[in-house]
């Protein structure tokens, strides 16, 4: 693109865009329609989650690496990698080597997987993403993502969070397609994501005309009814009667 503009309306939601380079300033965050500019969560996802199999032979040796990967050097080994090869310690806090800042700032990933291993906060092995618990940055290692305090904006990222505070607002239940995955939907969840909306809504908008977009929007709710779509909306309408709270259907 050509860098002339953007509008980040949410900008606190975009630290890692703002951490990376000097080209952005921010327009926002902007209200949404409530006049809010809360960043909405849920109390309730299915973004990652620690299991243990029933039929593990020594499920304690497991639980000892959970608490493993919850200290300060267990996450000290997830995000930065091993000390003296991709990092060193500055004052008590982790600073990453010039090569592997680097990289970083470059984006180069495959580079940082193959040749690292860690996650530097999302950026290279995505799965400490999902692993990783009782996370405060910050606190332990100074910077909210690795290399973020040399990073070339950096400052600027400060000032933006200080002028820009996170609030959240809290809301409550599972999404409604969660309740897609009980096994009563099993078959109707299989033949709905049979369908393609993006290809269909993709044809409807490079339509010749009106009454052909209307044809294609037609024939894909008549395959969504074929596929059950108004069971799974009888299923979602007695969950909510039962707890409004269990469904979310906010976006």
């Amino acid at each position: 693109w050509s860098h002339n503009s953007a509008i980040i309306a949410d900008c606190h939601n975009y630290e890692d865009i703002i951490y990376e380079t000097g080209d952005w300033i921010p327009l926002g965050p902007l209200d949404d329609v409530t006049g809010s500019q809360d960043k909405v969560v849920s109390g309730k996802g299915g973004y990652g989650c620690w299991a243990i199999s029933s039929e593990a032979e020594h499920p304690e040796e497991i639980f000892k690496l959970f608490d493993y990967l919850a200290t300060e050097e267990g996450q000290l080994l997830c995000q930065y990698g091993v000390e003296g090869l991709s990092y060193n310690m500055v004052d008590g806090k982790p600073v990453l080597t010039e090569e592997v800042q680097e990289h970083l700032n470059a984006g180069d990933t495959d580079w940082l997987i193959n040749n690292v291993g860690a996650g530097f906060g999302g950026k290279a092995v995505v799965f400490f993403d999902f692993i990783l618990t009782d996370l405060d940055n910050e606190a332990r290692f100074g910077e909210a993502l690795p290399g973020a305090s040399a990073a070339p904006s950096f400052e600027n990222a400060v000032a933006i969070g200080k002028e820009y505070p996170v609030t959240y607002r809290l809301v409550k239940g599972l999404n409604a397609t969660a309740y897609m995955s009980t096994e009563a939907m099993a078959e109707i969840k299989d033949g709905l994501s049979s369908l393609d909306y993006n290809d269909t809504l993709e044809q409807a908008m490079l339509a010749d005309t009106d009454e052909e977009a209307k044809k294609i929007l037609d024939d894909f709710k008549d395959r969504m009814q074929a596929a059950g779509v108004a069971e799974f909306e009888d299923l979602l309408q007695r969950i909510y009667i039962a707890d409004p709270d269990s469904v979310k259907f906010y976006n």
